[in-house]
């Protein structure tokens, strides 16, 4: 197969107009599927080709796949395809036909006409030759009359082993509703509902110790009691005994007393802050969320220190930050006044 003819194949699959210079355009069409009007046949979608002798100016469309192809200029392609066009003329003067692939083929008519015989299977069009060409056929639907007894008969057959079945079925469903409606339900223990309302004595109220200051951290924490009534009375006829008992409240631990002096050398402190403003609304906070602690403000090097106890010595203000009310704060450390030489 010559040049010219494998990108005429090529473009016609694409295009619907390739011009083969100086002898005519092959051109293509889209064609659907459709049904025979007589036999039913349904003939699958695709691409029909014919050819125009009247276009033989170049379109340029075949000299540029050439040039693509192999590589050179659009002027090389033109040549190329010049020169076999001019033995594609020649063969069908002589020998009166000329192949254009798997497009079809051409035959000379006459001395000036042309004509074009398509291919009888489209071979280029991807997935055409796939389809294949089906016929519909009517489908007779046969009916076949049945008389109302042999239906009826046929509905109500059932085997002897059905009938058993269904029969034992229905005893047991029997034997277990009359099961379940006999058997008697012991009221003896139940609790009966009355109009009389209980008799509940008062209970006695918890003595609660007040809030000692922080000085009387050691003090003791009275137990407190609470009695419940002794028995309800639900009924003129049975008496449930309710057990008395007593909630004792546990004793708290007394925490170590806490130390606060001005005199003393040693503060333990809790925060530090950039301002008085701000040591003071900290204080001012804590006291609700860590009542009965009392704080101080100490102003060392342009920082403000929030301390909670003091010591004569370093060890006795650390020692207090095992109390429970300072514990609570996380790095506590000592540090000395600013009149003890620091």
């Amino acid at each position: 197969m010559n040049l010219t003819v494998r990108h005429l194949e090529y473009l016609i699959s694409r295009y619907d107009c390739v011009i083969v210079p100086g002898l005519g355009a092959v051109l293509a069409r889209n064609v659907s599927a459709e049904e025979s009007a007589d036999c039913g046949r349904w003939t699958p979608p695709c691409r029909n080709y014919s050819f125009n002798g009247s276009l033989t100016e170049t379109d340029g469309l075949l000299a540029g796949s050439v040039a693509r192809a192999l590589g050179i200029s659009h002027e090389r392609a033109t040549e190329l395809l010049a020169d076999e066009l001019v033995g594609m003329r020649r063969q069908l003067d002589h020998e009166g036909s000329l192949s254009l692939g798997r497009v079809g083929r051409l035959y000379r008519e006459s001395d000036e006409g042309v004509l074009f015989e398509p291919a009888e299977k489209d071979l280029l069009t991807p997935f055409a030759t796939w389809y294949r060409p089906f016929e519909l056929r009517p489908v007779a639907v046969a009916t076949a009359e049945v008389s109302d007894d042999e239906s009826l008969r046929k509905v109500a057959k059932l085997t002897p082993f059905g009938r058993f079945m269904r029969i034992a079925a229905a005893i047991i469903v029997l034997v277990a509703v009359g099961l379940a409606v006999s058997t008697p339900v012991s009221v003896e223990d139940a609790q009966y509902a009355s109009l009389t309302l209980p008799a509940v004595t008062s209970p006695k109220k918890a003595t609660v110790p007040a809030v000692a200051r922080p000085a009387e951290v050691n003090s003791e924490v009275v137990a407190a009691t609470e009695t419940v009534a002794p028995k309800l009375e639900l009924s003129n006829r049975i008496e449930i005994p309710v057990a008395e008992k007593s909630v004792k409240a546990k004793a708290v631990k007394p925490a170590s007393s806490i130390r606060l002096n001005d005199f003393d050398e040693y503060c333990l402190v809790v925060a530090s802050l950039v301002s008085e403003e701000a040591a003071g609304q900290f204080i001012l906070d804590e006291s609700r969320r860590n009542p009965g602690l009392a704080m101080g403000i100490l102003e060392q090097k342009g920082r403000y220190r929030v301390y909670a106890a003091t010591g004569k010595t370093q060890a006795q203000a650390l020692s207090a930050a095992s109390n429970p009310k300072i514990s609570r704060y996380k790095g506590v450390w000592v540090t000395r006044r600013p009149h003890s030489g620091i």
